[in-house]
């Protein structure tokens, strides 16, 4: 395929649209694609990224042909570029900041798989959540590698690309005063230089060192007891890798992410650092220096919340929704209900059948009597809904929903031997997919395991807009997921 990702980044403008990009850009080449990234790139740090990364990068203008390229992909807030038909178009947005009608619209913030959204929007695919934070190989490479020690000495402090609060200084000056024999690394934008230079001078009890924004942050954060971090893209890194964080909400943009890793145990806040947040976040500090307990457990929850795969997801659904577009399937006619008792020799019957066992993740045929027990346990479930579809002429086949998780269900479909080779598949899992949604009351992903050899079901579930999450695992079974949105 052949690429076009737009973002910009800079001095003046921040460096995380780029970052995230470049992880694209690396999955993407790494597959054999080519890529070409346009927009206002200023500055050798941007560059040396998207150049490692393998990009191609032009300036953008309004003369740029977008002719060619099989994949538009826009990470920006305030730059329109326009759709162009036959080519596959991709937004990357943070929360409201950055979305626009798409294609494939991706939110990589964690928590936004649970979020009610406008479902009016002309919004196709959804990619939500962190597992499609686009992460660098740099940051993959160091999943694990993060150390917990006993006593905190090493303090990092890496308040973006830009720092544009000027927050750098406020946070030296508070970790001078926790009372604690720090050595703490700050990465200092050159808005911030001369004065953070000037308060070393004055700092006593701490060892700083200042250092210019560095290529290889990850190097650098897991070698570190705590890192204080602006809620940024950076802190999917941070998660990735495991490590302990204090984070501050340094712009509007990042509240929602803040607040969300927050109450997920993953880092401690230490507010905007407006003047009444500095004795707090003083206290908080002092208080995670001095538990190593603490901070491990900080640790752990983090790496739970990213692992890792963000970009691998991204550039697998641009090269399947490339290369095979969901379509829609007509549900008209298909009336469900919930399973009971009644229906036991029927669906024993169609789980028995040999397309059926074929295609399950157990082969085996299943006793009368144990299907007895299994639909009596079923019908009484919290965590699963077993559903039956009939059209005017008979039953065409059943749904099952299980959960695994808050807000993630597992989908098995059955159609009836009779009724096979009709094009009904589809029509039975989006009716299933208003159901679930209806039962659910809130946003769900939807969850399918296909079996790498079952080309005729991967074909139903891409067609219905779902997308590989995982590889295959040691049965042979891929995993796809689809993002159903609540009710705004």
């Amino acid at each position: 395929m052949r690429i076009l990702i737009h973002c910009n980044g800079g001095p003046s403008l921040g460096v995380g649209h780029v970052v995230r990009s470049s992880a694209l850009v690396e999955e993407a080449v790494a597959s054999g694609h080519d890529v070409t990234v346009a927009g206002r790139l200023d500055g050798d740090f941007v560059r040396h990224h998207l150049d490692a990364a393998g990009a191609t990068v032009v300036a953008f203008s309004e003369q740029v042909s977008l002719e060619g390229f099989d994949v538009i992909h826009l990470d920006s807030y305030d730059t329109a570029v326009p759709r162009r038909a036959g080519a596959l178009f991709s937004n990357l947005n943070d929360g409201d900041f950055g979305r626009r009608p798409a294609d494939i619209c991706i939110d990589p913030n964690y928590g936004a798989e649970t979020v009610c959204i406008d479902t009016a929007a002309a919004c196709g695919v959804r990619l939500l959540g962190s597992r499609y934070a686009p992460l660098r190989r740099a940051v993959t490479d160091r999943r694990g590698h993060w150390q917990p020690r006993e006593k905190a000495r090493r303090v990092l402090v890496v308040m973006g690309g830009t720092d544009p609060r000027q927050l750098t200084p406020r946070l030296l000056r508070l970790l001078g005063e926790v009372g604690e024999p720090l050595e703490v690394t700050a990465v200092v934008p050159p808005a911030v230089s001369d004065e953070c230079a000037e308060l070393v001078r004055d700092l006593d009890g701490i060892k700083v060192e200042l250092v210019p924004p560095v290529a290889d942050l990850p190097a650098l954060a897991v070698g570190q007891d705590l890192v204080i971090s602006a809620a940024g893209t950076t802190v999917w890194e941070l998660c990735c890798i495991g490590v302990p964080m204090a984070l501050v909400c340094a712009v509007d943009n990042q509240r929602a992410g803040y607040e969300r890793v927050l109450a997920a145990g993953a880092a401690i806040g230490l507010g905007s650092l407006e003047p009444a947040d500095e004795q707090p976040a003083r206290d908080a500090l002092r208080a995670v220096l001095t538990d190593a307990g603490a901070r491990f457990a900080l640790a752990e929850q983090a790496s739970g919340i990213v692992d890792g795969r963000g970009a691998w997801r991204v550039v697998r659904a641009w090269e399947q929704l490339v290369a095979s577009p969901p379509s829609t399937a007509a549900t008209a006619g298909l009336t469900l209900r919930a399973a009971s008792i009644a229906d036991a020799v029927t669906l024993w019957r169609w789980r028995n059948d040999p397309g059926t066992r074929a295609a399950s993740r157990s082969g085996s045929e299943v006793p009368l009597e144990d299907h007895l027990a299994w639909l009596e346990k079923s019908i009484a479930a919290d965590d699963r809904i077993l559903l039956i579809a009939a059209d005017p002429t008979g039953d065409v086949g059943t749904v099952r929903w299980d959960q695994q998780g808050a807000y993630a269900w597992e989908v098995s479909i059955t159609v009836a031997p009779d009724r096979r080779s009709r094009s009904l598949g589809g029509a039975l899992l989006r009716a299933g997919e208003r159901e679930l949604v209806e039962a659910a009351g809130a946003p769900v992903t939807s969850i399918a395991g296909v079996h790498e050899t079952n080309a005729a079901s991967r074909r139903l579930f891409e067609a219905a807009g779902y997308v590989l999450d995982l590889p295959a695992d040691a049965d042979g079974f891929l995993t796809f997921v689809k993002h159903l949105p609540g009710r705004a």
